[in-house]
């Protein structure tokens, strides 16, 4: 999970239109929602990305279903307030079902920052000590699913711990060649540039990605050779920004 910035809602969801969905939903139980101007601006705004599980959406079978944070059947005068509406994989969406947020609280990402309960370790979630919502969340959304998200996410952080550990190759290398060419340097810059940019929040498993690449031991040690040698840039700054925005370390 990463934190989410809420947009402004659709022009085309004005207060009049919003307020006659609302009437439509509680009079019929309507699938209002289903708008594709709604449907496009709450996928924009998880990057076509699960919410919770953060895989991306539309692809095969991982339709996007839109999650109501609260439940509708409880809350129908929320059924399509904006801040409301999330986009969701179904396996976390039919998980959280009709459970009430307001009596069992769970990670909100547009108000609340998933490093603040949640952490990695061996590629499943892991709730901060005392933090009940924390807890909460990987129950009821079921983050932790071993078949859907657990198998995929040690796959995942996996290859990127080896690609670190063939940058830390070439690095040796580089270092034990002083005439090593500058096309082989360059190369290798946008190597690491390409490793990192997986752990952009536009990505897939943004959280795990960044995680990995910044607690592996291989990271720093880059990070120096590159600073050494003048090869440190402002793309290097803006990545190692974003890779500290989405992680949840220890």
């Amino acid at each position: 999970m990463i934190k989410l910035t809420l947009a402004e809602k659709p022009t085309q969801l004005t207060d009049k239109l919003q307020q006659r969905l609302t009437e439509e939903y509680e009079q019929t139980g309507n699938d209002v929602w289903n708008k594709s101007f709604i449907k496009e601006a709450v996928a924009a705004m998880s990057f076509s990305k699960c919410v919770y599980s953060e895989v991306f959406l539309g692809e095969e079978a991982k339709y996007m279903e839109i999650e109501h944070f609260y439940c509708k059947s409880r809350y129908p005068d929320k059924v399509v307030e904006w801040g409301n509406l999330m986009a969701s994989l179904k396996k976390c969406n039919v998980t959280k079902g009709k459970l009430d947020v307001a009596k069992h609280p769970i990670i909100n990402p547009f108000e609340v920052f998933p490093c603040e309960h949640l952490y990695f370790q061996k590629y499943r979630y892991k709730a901060r000590e005392g933090s009940e919502i924390g807890k909460n969340t990987i129950v009821y959304t079921a983050i932790n699913d071993r078949k859907h998200f657990v198998r995929k996410r040690a796959k995942i952080g996996n290859k990127v711990i080896e690609t670190l550990e063939e940058l830390e190759d070439i690095m040796l290398e580089i270092q034990s060649n002083i005439s090593t060419p500058q096309r082989k340097i360059t190369k290798f810059c946008n190597k690491i540039k390409g490793l990192f940019q997986q752990g952009n929040r536009d990505e897939e498993y943004a959280a795990l990605v960044s995680t990995v690449i910044l607690e592996e031991d291989e990271t720093p040690k880059l990070i120096e050779f590159l600073k050494q040698n003048n090869l440190w840039d402002s793309e290097f700054e803006e990545l190692i920004d974003e890779l500290e925005f989405c992680q949840l370390k220890k």
